[in-house]
């Protein structure tokens, strides 16, 4: 959905989907259905394979990569869960330095 919503910023950007482990993937990343959608927007997608899959992770490779916007879901889990116990959206809120485009 956060793919789909943000699709008219991706025209000829550089996209790097940040694959995290196999269990938390959707079955569009698992299946290379995302890559081709991407390509079929315009955009150039590729896969990372990150070494660890902490909220910190993703900051820093965002950074290393030159990134300019985060495009990922929100609330994976229950909102209270994720507010008791915290998470990546709640991580990403509060710590991001690039805009981050999430949907739910």
């Amino acid at each position: 959905r956060a793919v789909a919503f943000s699709c008219p910023l991706l025209e000829d950007a550089k996209i790097w989907i940040w694959a995290g482990d196999r269990e938390t993937q959707s079955t569009a990343a698992r299946d290379g259905d995302l890559l081709r959608y991407l390509k079929l927007h315009g955009a150039t997608a590729e896969e990372l394979l990150p070494n660890a899959t902490t909220p910190e992770s993703l900051l820093m490779t965002a950074k290393t990569l030159g990134a300019s916007m985060i495009i990922m879901r929100a609330y994976r889990h229950n909102r209270f869960r994720e507010t008791i116990l915290g998470g990546m959206t709640n991580f990403m809120l509060k710590n991001a330095t690039i805009p981050i485009f999430m949907a739910h």
